[in-house]
């Protein structure tokens, strides 16, 4: 986390707080661009860019993925099914999708990226209601791990961080991943663990 740009002046974090909660704009797109190593042109977004979405307002900002419990998660599943289906075409796969709707709603959605994916022992899904139901896996994880995900929050708060549990264990799935940009760190921090 201490070496994670995205919570720098001008990273995700400000960029997630500064995004319009019902558009998708062209700065939404350089930020997923430039904060979370999506490789989406402005034209793959020209349908859904520069308009009220309807679908995206219906996804409650007030939703937390580890807080939701039956029946207001299948509210929420139902919810992010019709964004993704929205979301979803030519050019906006599985993974640039749910990195929109993480800035849009990031105690909610969790990036379904490759590593992720693959750290969860699952395939890339095809379709929008297989993505749901790979972020209600998220959504259990989080539940049987919250322990230890309230202890790094509580950490990470105590340093001026400020970090939902999606975006801690999106983080830890990411992260632990060999092909992961922070993979290569994990010796030095190791080491570094090793001289506290």
């Amino acid at each position: 986390f201490a070496v994670d740009p995205s919570g720098k002046p001008g990273g995700f974090d400000d960029k997630a707080r500064e995004t319009a909660p019902t558009r998708i704009e062209s700065k939404d797109v350089d930020a997923i661009n430039r904060t979370m190593r999506a490789r989406s042109p402005q034209k793959a977004w020209a349908s859904v860019r520069d308009k009220d979405l309807p679908w995206l307002a219906a996804v409650s900002r007030d939703w937390d993925l580890a807080e939701l419990q039956d029946p207001a998660w299948q509210q929420a599943a139902a919810a992010l099914e019709t964004a993704l289906a929205a979301l979803i075409e030519k050019g906006r796969g599985v993974s640039v999708s749910t990195k929109m709707l993480h800035l849009k709603r990031p105690r909610l959605v969790p990036v379904l990226d490759s590593l992720v994916v693959e750290q969860l022992g699952a395939r890339m899904p095809s379709t929008p209601a297989k993505a749901v139901v790979l972020i209600g896996h998220v959504r259990q994880v989080a539940h049987h791990n919250r322990e230890a995900l309230d202890r790094i929050i509580d950490h990470l708060a105590a340093q001026g961080v400020d970090r939902s549990v999606v975006r801690v264990l999106d983080a830890l799935l990411w992260g632990s991943h060999k092909a992961s940009w922070i993979a290569p760190l994990a010796p030095v921090i190791a080491r570094w663990r090793a001289a506290k």
